[in-house]
């Protein structure tokens, strides 16, 4: 995706990779302020992926990563609130 300031919430479902080894990405953006919240993102190699600024954590969302690879990997993370995470990778 490559649109500025997305919310994507998840409304308390998950988005969960097919294998328990998988090597792909679940969500990846491009664009500044990406906004994650309420559900599971689990088994990706990245759960979210995201090359820009001011993302934002929110809401209970949890992540945790393939047997292969991470859970989230952000860039520049402006705020996490009530989350829990296996793997998050942050580049400042």
């Amino acid at each position: 995706m490559t649109a500025t300031n997305v919310t994507i919430d998840l409304n308390g479902f998950s988005l969960t990779a097919a294998g328990i080894n998988s090597t792909a990405n679940g969500i990846i953006s491009m664009g500044s302020g990406l906004t994650l919240r309420n559900g599971t993102i689990a088994g990706w190699f990245n759960g979210a992926l995201s090359f820009s600024s001011k993302n934002k954590i929110e809401n209970g969302l949890f992540s945790s990563g393939s047997a292969s690879g991470g859970g989230l990997n952000l860039d520049d993370v402006s705020s996490i609130l009530g989350s829990t995470f296996n793997v998050l990778v942050v580049t400042p």
